[in-house]
């Protein structure tokens, strides 16, 4: 009888061995997988530093209309580092930033060029400067990879 009863105790040990076992391999699954879950959240949540924008966007082919003021400027924009997505520009005497290429919705890929003409809301004084002053007329663009001033020098006509 005593032998039967340790061969019973004997099963037992074995069961409650191979169930601990299981048990603990779940406990690490489970916590492996939370690793992986709020390891990859935390990556996906890293947001890019943005790009200046006077690197990643070149301004070319300027020109404004009348001559004595600035009230309608036009000049082509070119995305050079990258595929550019929302690209809006604005300047001081613009109200509301213009999207450009609205037919892409904003989009500019990496070597294209978009021409875009906009009116100010006010207009751009030229006193005090002759015909053939440089003068700067500061862009400012934003998209999604890009951001900050782009430098466009005019020439006074």
């Amino acid at each position: 009888m005593l032998k039967s009863y340790r061969h019973a105790c004997d099963k037992m040990t074995g069961k409650r061995k191979r169930s601990n076992i299981a048990r603990n391999s779940m406990a690490i699954a489970l916590i492996v997988v939370i690793l992986v879950v709020v390891a990859s959240s935390i990556r996906s949540g890293e947001v890019k530093p943005m790009r200046e924008a006077s690197e990643y966007f070149e301004i070319t082919g300027a020109a404004y209309f009348p001559k004595d003021e600035i009230q309608t400027i036009g000049f082509s924009i070119k995305a050079v580092g990258g595929d550019a997505h929302n690209v809006h520009v604005s300047c001081e005497n613009l109200n509301v930033p213009e999207l450009v290429n609205p037919k892409k919705d904003g989009t500019i890929l990496q070597g294209e060029s978009i021409p875009i003409d906009f009116m100010l809301s006010s207009p751009f004084s030229l006193a005090g400067l002759s015909p053939g002053d440089e003068f700067p007329f500061p862009i400012n663009v934003i998209s999604t990879e890009a951001e900050g001033e782009v430098p466009l020098m005019l020439t006074k006509r």
